[in-house]
């Protein structure tokens, strides 16, 4: 078990949407991160289009570690990105294992918040102050 409350992991408002629009429930993303069930992953809007900022939510139910073989294999039709963004995500890192994270009831947040903290490309852990400091936010 983490010391962490959960973590927030920046992606592409597009991704968000069809993820959150048509039911998706496995995230992928090349890190060594860890997160366990019943943390909360927070998701961040980022790129061109992006609000930066949290827009939603959803509750681990498991995670692991896969290679990209074995996401493809086991949850193709469940992964955030179309099976073109895995496929230019994953070029040329086939060997690598990458971080699969299950949820359930992932959602929208009311209104976008603030990272509690400096969100870089790799994901933000949030401790119990970064935790609290984005609850208070919500």
């Amino acid at each position: 078990m983490s010391d962490y409350k959960g973590l927030v992991f920046p992606l592409y408002r597009d991704i968000i949407e069809r993820a959150v629009e048509q039911d998706k429930d496995v995230f992928v993303k090349f890190s060594r991160r860890q997160i366990d069930e019943g943390e909360e992953l927070y998701l961040y809007e980022s790129g061109e289009n992006g609000r930066r900022k949290i827009v939603a939510k959803a509750i681990v139910t498991g995670s692991q570690h896969l290679k990209p073989s074995e996401v493809k294999e086991n949850y193709s039709d469940r992964v955030f990105q179309t099976e073109e963004e895995l496929e230019d995500y994953i070029r040329g890192r086939g060997n690598k294992e990458m971080l699969v994270i299950e949820l359930e009831d992932l959602q929208y947040l009311d209104h976008p918040v603030e990272a509690p903290g400096n969100l870089t490309v790799a994901g933000l852990y949030l401790d119990d102050e970064r935790y609290e400091k984005l609850k208070n936010s919500l």
